[in-house]
């Protein structure tokens, strides 16, 4: 599931947070985005 999300999102065109922290607010928000659904 976590895979799905990392492989299908464009990670060349997308702008590259510059701090982890900002990383990590991505992933808990994808993840839980997909627990709604």
């Amino acid at each position: 599931m976590l895979r799905k999300s990392v492989e299908t999102r464009d990670w060349l065109n997308t702008i590259e947070p510059r701090n982890v922290r900002a990383v990590m607010k991505r992933v808990v928000e994808d993840i839980t985005s997909i627990d709604v659904q």
